[in-house]
């Protein structure tokens, strides 16, 4: 992974310029505010990475179904394209969605909440709900967003990108349960608040600066573009040299 140190000063100029900045840093720092703001404990924090990463599950395949739709079935139109998207949604979410149900499942106990509990946590705690409510609050507008947008081939860049980062959601929230979930429920309110800023920091980086995150890890958007355009054919794409003497 390569990261030119000097483009650090501008990059971070540019954050307020960036598409939905400041809502992906307010929604990073939702689990923050509960904890100084709404007396969250560490597990109710914990219980809202998990969270985060089934609304971003959710987001995401709630424009892929109203995308497939429109493209697979423009004729039905009102309630029955309604329903439609509905189903869709209703089958296609659990499988995605299931790596944030699996990390929750793992990391959760260690932060001392269960599922069953986080949800009578949901079901009775009025300060639990406001911040699950902002929570889902975030991921709606950035769901009408993609889908207010015309360049579908741009959104579809970016849904694939959005479930890279889901699953990068999933293993920050699997690596709170595996190394530090008991620490941070025994750490106190300043340890918890720290460890709170570096996650935030991380996931904001991670989506604010997608485009600089992937190329410093090697990754090549031009070639999708392209592939979406028509204009490469991936079949004609040199293989590596290593799989051309196997084949």
């Amino acid at each position: 992974m390569r990261f030119d140190t000097k483009q650090l000063g501008p990059l971070l100029r540019q954050f307020p310029e960036r598409p939905g900045a400041f809502r992906v840093l307010a929604t990073n720092l939702i689990p923050l505010a509960g904890v100084l703001l709404l007396g969250w404990s560490a597990g109710v924090a914990t219980l809202s990475f998990f969270a985060d990463g089934v609304f971003t599950a959710a987001a995401l395949t709630f424009v892929m179904t109203v995308h497939a739709m429109d493209e697979t079935a423009p004729h039905i139109r009102g309630s029955s394209r309604m329903l439609g998207i509905l189903a869709m949604f209703v089958f296609v979410l659990p499988f995605l969605s299931l790596p944030a149900i699996v990390a929750g499942m793992f990391a959760l106990p260690f932060a001392g909440v269960s599922m069953r509990e986080g949800a009578q946590l949901l079901a009775t705690d009025r300060m639990v709900q406001v911040g699950f409510v902002a929570l889902a609050a975030m991921h709606v507008v950035t769901a009408a967003q993609w889908l207010a947008r015309h360049d579908r081939r741009a959104v579809r860049d970016e849904l694939r990108e959005g479930f890279g980062l889901m699953v990068f959601k999933v293993i920050v929230l699997a690596m709170l349960g595996a190394h530090v979930g008991f620490v941070f429920a025994l750490l106190g309110r300043f340890g918890q608040v720290a460890v709170l800023l570096v996650i935030a920091a991380i996931l904001t980086i991670a989506e604010v600066y997608r485009a600089e995150v992937l190329k410093a890890m090697g990754v090549d958007r031009k070639f999708h573009e392209e592939c979406e355009s028509g204009g490469i054919d991936p079949k004609a794409v040199a293989l590596p040299k290593a799989r051309r003497r196997r084949a």
